[in-house]
């Protein structure tokens, strides 16, 4: 059966064709696993994740139609064991990183039985890397931690039947597909299609530095948490909304252009049967105000947060729209309060790995993530477009925001904008 994309979904897997070759949009997890580490156990660990979620034997392909998903049963890749050539603990963390780090750019989309590989490096007899890509087609933010999860509870037992079983990635195509052919009403599109109505992007000045890759990620800038719950506290929000009105704010300052949407992106997970379903459950949700010097900050966060509240009504038909925006995927992960993850007995440290985004459209991507005692905001950007002033730019401009907002009993736009 074939299911077909939707708008977000096909803007993501547009993004890879550019400039004449393919690209890749994915997204990649690792970590350091220390101790007695079974390769074998861990292998038959990962083939039983892949046969729990159909996602994880997805495949792209094209018709006179347009893009498609269907799903296969073939024998997973399981658990791919790379060898290290240096010598030394230091030397073979260093080659297996490196080569971590390159194979996040593999055009996993194209791969017709799975779009998920995971692989292993030995640094020592006690400390293992772990490390897997994943095509953002067939996951998303909410789907890595829980894939992380089941893993670790896989390799104490790959054999064990006591985990919770959901509805599965076709069940929420189907799903989704049944409610635009019985829900989707001329009242549900005019309310996404009149939210951009005569929307134009910024003009800005064209980067003077142009990279090798037309799509660069540049060094991230952090928020801190506890300032960040402040202001949700007093503003009556969310840590999401406020940073989502922020750089909001900051695309006005910076571009000089008042009217700005944002798009963020938001899982749909409301539905018991599909809290635990691995894929691509992301909806593209549009906001757009028009900002003006003399509005306060309190109205601000109430306009964003009454806003993003009655969307929710509509949340379904949110991606029959498509506008070429700023984007924001947001992570509200807490190292200090989460659970610790365990593979069995061993020790596990988390590693950062960068996600890759080639595209051949122009646009800028933030993803933020909560750890520890700041807010980790790393942006994906379109340098063709962008400079890498502009992306530091928002950082500098949320973190002033931050400070004048707990100065001030309640500032406006223009108290916000001065230098």
């Amino acid at each position: 059966m074939k299911y077909r994309l939707t708008i977000t979904q096909n803007t993501y897997a547009r993004m890879e064709v550019g400039e004449g070759k393919r690209g890749s949009v994915n997204l990649s997890n690792g970590f350091l696993l220390k101790g007695n580490c079974d390769i074998e156990r861990l292998d038959r660990a990962v083939r039983a994740l892949h046969k729990r979620h159909d996602a994880m034997r997805m495949s792209m392909d094209e018709d006179s139609e347009g893009l498609y998903f269907e799903f296969n049963n073939e024998e997973p890749y399981g658990l791919e064991v790379v060898e290290l050539s240096s010598e030394g603990r230091d030397a073979r963390f260093k080659e297996a990183y490196a080569d971590a780090s390159s194979k996040v750019r593999l055009p996993v989309s194209l791969d017709k039985k799975s779009m998920y590989r995971y692989w292993i490096y030995r640094i020592t007899d006690d400390e293992h890397m772990l490390f897997y890509v994943a095509n953002h087609l067939a996951t998303d933010g909410g789907s890595m931690a829980l894939l992380n999860a089941e893993l670790a509870k896989l390799y104490e037992d790959p054999d064990r039947t006591d985990l919770p079983v959901y509805a599965s990635f076709a069940d929420f195509l189907e799903e989704r597909e049944r409610l635009y052919r019985e829900k989707f009403t001329d009242e549900e599109k005019n309310y996404w299609k009149a939210r951009i109505e005569g929307y134009k992007n910024p003009e800005m000045e064209v980067p003077k530095v142009i990279e090798t890759e037309s799509t660069m990620q540049y060094g991230r800038f952090t928020v801190p948490l506890e300032k960040l719950e402040k202001i949700s506290r007093v503003s009556r929000s969310s840590n999401f909304n406020v940073l989502f009105t922020m750089i909001q704010l900051a695309a006005a300052e910076l571009t000089g252009q008042k009217d700005i949407a944002l798009r963020y992106a938001f899982a749909n997970r409301f539905k018991k049967e599909f809290q635990g379903t691995i894929g691509f459950l992301t909806h593209g949700v549009t906001i757009r105000h028009t900002f003006s010097g003399d509005e306060h900050w309190s109205e601000l966060a109430v306009l964003q947060r009454d806003t993003m509240n009655h969307d929710m009504k509509h949340l379904t038909f949110s991606d029959c729209i498509e506008v070429q925006e700023y984007l924001l995927s947001y992570i509200p992960n807490n190292g200090k309060k989460g659970e610790k993850l365990m593979f069995a007995d061993l020790d596990v440290e988390p590693l950062v790995f960068h996600s890759h985004f080639t595209s051949g459209r122009r646009y800028v991507g933030l993803v933020a993530v909560e750890h520890g005692d700041d807010l980790f905001v790393t942006p994906y950007c379109d340098n063709r477009l962008y400079s890498r002033e502009f992306v530091l730019g928002l950082g500098r401009c949320i973190n002033k925001y931050v400070d004048r907002i707990l100065a001030s009993e309640d500032p406006t736009v223009a108290d916000l904008f001065k230098e």
